[in-house]
Formats: C-alpha cells, sequence, structure tokens
C-alpha cells in the first residue's frame, strides 16, 4: 500500500510538472509574440514611405517566421502591378496575377495551403484597410500554419496593412496638392500674363489699324513702325519675364 501511495503520489506530482512547464512555455511564447507585435509595431511607426515599411515588414516577417516574401501594390486606380514593389524581380506570370487579382477584389486568402489552391505555389494574402486595400502581400510556404500560428500570423498582417494605408493615403494627399498647386500657378501665370500683355497688344494693334487705314506720311509710318517694334520688343520681355519666375516657382515648390 505504502509502494502503492508513493507511486500515485509520483505520478500526480509528475503530471502536475508537466502542465506547469507546459503553461510556462505557453505563457513565454505569448511573451515573446507580444514584444514581436510591439516591436513591428514600433519600427512601422518610425518608417517614413511605403518602401521603408515594406523594408521593415519584409524583415519582420522572415524574423519571425521564416519565410520570404514580397507585396504588390495598387496604382491609385485599383489596378495591381504585376511585380513586387521593392522585389522588381518578383514578377508574377498571368495565371498568379489572375489569382492576385481576385484575392485583391474579394478580400480572401488563395493559393497553396488555402481552400482556394488554383494550383498556384505562392499563397497570397489580401491586405484590408478601413479606406483603401493598399494590395496584396505573397509568400511562399512550405507547410501551412497552425492555428496558433494562423492567429498570430493574420495579427502580423493587420499591422502592415494599417501602416501600409495611413502611407498610401499619405502619398495620395500629397498627388492631390501637387495637382491643386500646379493649378494655381497655372492660373497666376496666366492672368499675370494676361496683365503684362494687354498693354503691348493693344498699341500694336491701335499703330497697324493707322498704318492700314490712313494715308500718312513716311514720317509718320516710321514712327508707327517704331512704335509697333518697341511694343513687340516690350511683349517679348514681358513674356520671358513671366515664364522664367513662375518656373522658377513651380521648381521651388516641387523641390
Amino acid at each position: 500500500m505504502i509502494f502503492g501511495l508513493f507511486f500515485i503520489i509520483a505520478l500526480v506530482n509528475g503530471i502536475l510538472t508537466t502542465r506547469v512547464r507546459l503553461q510556462e512555455q505557453i505563457a513565454r511564447e505569448r511573451e515573446k509574440r507580444t514584444n514581436a507585435l510591439f516591436q513591428l509595431t514600433k519600427e512601422l511607426s518610425k518608417a517614413s514611405g511605403i518602401d521603408e515599411v515594406l523594408k521593415v515588414a519584409t524583415g519582420e516577417i522572415k524574423n519571425h517566421f521564416l519565410l520570404d516574401s514580397f507585396f504588390i501594390l495598387q496604382d491609385g486606380n485599383n489596378i495591381l502591378s504585376t511585380s513586387g514593389r521593392l522585389q522588381k524581380e518578383k514578377k508574377l506570370t498571368p495565371a498568379e496575377y489572375n489569382v492576385a487579382e481576385w484575392v485583391f477584389k474579394n478580400g480572401q486568402k488563395a493559393g497553396a495551403h488555402t481552400n482556394q489552391l488554383f494550383g498556384i505555389d505562392y499563397t497570397f494574402f489580401p491586405l484590408a484597410g478601413t479606406r483603401i486595400n493598399p494590395g496584396i502581400l505573397v509568400v511562399k510556404q512550405s507547410e501551412p500554419f497552425s492555428d496558433d500560428q494562423q492567429s498570430y500570423w493574420e495579427t502580423f498582417v493587420v499591422q502592415i496593412s494599417n501602416a501600409l494605408e495611413r502611407e498610401f493615403l499619405g502619398e495620395l494627399a500629397q498627388k492631390v496638392r501637387f495637382l491643386g498647386e500646379s493649378d494655381r500657378l497655372y492660373k497666376t501665370l496666366f492672368s499675370s500674363i494676361s496683365h503684362e500683355l494687354r498693354i503691348p497688344v493693344a498699341t500694336i494693334l491701335g499703330a497697324s489699324d493707322s498704318i492700314l487705314n490712313s494715308a500718312n506720311s513716311a514720317n509718320i509710318q516710321a514712327a508707327l513702325c517704331t512704335e509697333i517694334f518697341m511694343a513687340s520688343l516690350a511683349l517679348a520681355l514681358a513674356l520671358s519675364s513671366q515664364i522664367q519666375i513662375h518656373g522658377q516657382s513651380r521648381l521651388e515648390f516641387f523641390f
């Protein structure tokens, strides 16, 4: 009986110890993943521009999932590119591009290790945003994610999608601002040129009309021709001056 009692106690102690170690391992894994997500969020927040965000994203995916990845982004008109944004050598075949377009439009993953196989080696994940969808993420997996890894991966993808959407909207806003400023400079140039050219043009028209419609002496005609020449010279100088001023203003704005 004593031997049996010691055996039961040792067995129970072993089971409890195994459970404690398993819980400890799970806690450490969760802490590791939480720290990884914190570092990802930190690095993404410091990144400036889409290319920097993609560098951070591909590096973190490589570090934590041991996967090579690349991103296919849209051009602002909901049309996907056929190659990676940073990795230009990563080009999609027509069949892969069709799958990528399907993923982008339907917001569902497809390819290898998914329910939508399509006979493709890559796995395509949509990058969903709150306002716009920046594009898709492409990886090549040797095996599917486990349930626990899948949740971790999806959180990773959401963080990357949010950062890309932020930078994408920033680029679109900057393009709109450039277009608006270009239009304003055009209107200013047109208004300024119109004002500067009004007097020389009126002088040329008046002198030309006098020459054509009246019989003046040679001296008067010579004076009118001189007046036309001086007005033409003033017109040319005004054009040159305005083009130089507004051209310099546009260069200063863009650079």
